[in-house]
């Protein structure tokens, strides 16, 4: 069973949030002052300019502001001033995660490990997060762990272990997995996309192959992306699937009313002592879910053994003490499975 933090360490992880908060709304404000405003010349007349990077395409723009007037004066000497305040709020921000991080690690806070941290990280600052990818599998129950402020004791289900060799995110629509693949190789220089596999056969020869990156030290990254909607999505259809590894996790991940749950946060804290975000859905749709594997007698019983011990972790980090209602998206059959875990 999960235990309660030290009060210790529980005002500093709530101190290491809040300036993740702080530092996340500085870069924010810091981010609006990318590119330059200055003063260009053209056929003999003085003009503002500022100039900028398209976030869609890459490339540079310039946009007039308008001729040298002590009214676009004023507005350069303002950007100049606002430019230099919010540069200094990131870089206070920033240190004062820092002076945290060697705390958070003597209290044991410090989960994630360095290369999941990293590709979570660079992910999370390019947008990715905001614009719908989720984390998925073993590594989503760190997201419950850090927004709950318990800790899974050393005999529960394991996260860490799962984020050291590995990640699996999806999404709720298509994404083209060259962007992930572009995403993957600016955070670090090693990730290639990876090769599919060969010889498969069973419940994976029939998928699409999964896009996934393999980066350091074999570290891999899969995404998923839903199958389309069937024609009555509230009524998904069980189809039995063979005991084949985590083929019936990748056949749920693609699942709309899976894969599209609502968002749920936690900080988290890595190796070193930062923190980070992570985004995974709904965890009574995670729990829910994993029981309804677990049901499953097709599933190899390892495999069913990991789907409850997974669903046991997070039910006991976010609903041990509350039946919260159903969420209306669950398809009967899962709704059946985990009734119990339910008010109504």
């Amino acid at each position: 069973m999960p235990h309660t933090l030290s009060s210790e360490a529980a005002a500093a992880a709530a101190e290491t949030a809040a300036l993740f908060r702080a530092r996340a709304l500085a870069a924010r404000d810091d981010a609006r002052f990318k590119g330059s405003m200055a003063w260009a010349t053209a056929k003999g007349r003085n003009y503002l300019v500022r100039a900028f990077y398209d976030p869609d395409t890459g490339r540079r723009r310039q946009v007039s502001l308008g001729l040298r007037t002590p009214e676009t004066e004023a507005l350069l000497a303002a950007w100049d001033l606002d430019r230099a305040a919010a540069a200094a709020r990131l870089a206070e921000t920033e240190a004062a995660e820092k002076t945290v991080a060697a705390g958070n690690r003597t209290l044991g806070l410090a989960r994630v490990p360095l290369l999941a941290a990293k590709v979570l990280r660079g992910l999370d600052r390019a947008g990715w997060f905001d614009a719908g990818l989720r984390l998925a599998g073993p590594a989503a129950v760190l997201a419950y762990e850090a927004e709950s402020g318990l800790r899974l004791a050393p005999g529960d289900f394991d996260p860490v272990a799962a984020l050291r060799h590995g990640l699996r995110l999806m999404s709720a629509t298509p994404i083209p997995p060259r962007r992930l693949h572009d995403a993957l190789a600016r955070i670090d220089h090693g990730f290639r996309p990876a090769r599919p596999e060969g010889g498969r056969r069973g419940a994976r020869a029939r998928l699409e192959p999964i896009p996934a990156a393999i980066g350091p030290d074999g570290f891999r990254v899969e995404w998923i992306a839903p199958d389309a909607p069937p024609e009555r999505p509230a009524r998904a259809r069980r189809t039995a699937l063979p005991p084949i590894d985590l083929d019936a996790d990748i056949v749920l991940e693609r699942l709309p009313w899976y894969a599209g749950a609502a968002m749920r946060e936690g900080v988290a804290v890595d190796a070193r002592g930062a923190p980070l975000r992570l985004v995974a859905i709904d965890p009574r749709v995670f729990a829910a879910a994993d029981l309804w594997l677990a049901g499953d007698l097709f599933r190899a019983p390892a495999a069913r053994a990991a789907d409850r011990a997974r669903a046991e972790a997070v039910i006991a980090l976010t609903l041990r003490d509350t039946r919260p209602p159903r969420p209306r998206s669950l398809p009967r059959e899962v709704a059946r499975a985990a009734a119990h875990l339910f008010s109504r």
